[in-house]
């Protein structure tokens, strides 16, 4: 949603996508991130874009002292055997 709203994807298909536009280097859950390192890299055609999303992406991180307590990747492993 938040590249979308850069300019980096399309609402409807007649939208046009901004290549220039993006969000990358985000941090993944769990991973540990120290005082004032970013959480990622936002690409914006202007300084007003770029500060409107990283007010929203900011809002979608959880920072904590503690260790996350994440849920398993995976969940179950399938052998051939057991489709069967």
């Amino acid at each position: 949603e938040a590249v979308v709203a850069l300019g980096g994807g399309r609402r409807r298909a007649e939208d046009r996508i901004d290549p220039s536009v993006g969000i990358d280097r985000i941090r993944l859950p769990g991973e540990r991130v120290g005082r004032m390192e970013p959480l990622a890299f936002v690409h914006a055609a202007t300084e007003e874009a770029a500060e409107a999303i990283a007010e929203r992406l900011a809002a979608c991180f959880t920072l904590d002292e503690q260790e996350a307590d994440l849920p398993a990747v995976i969940h179950a492993r399938v052998s051939a055997e057991e489709r069967e």
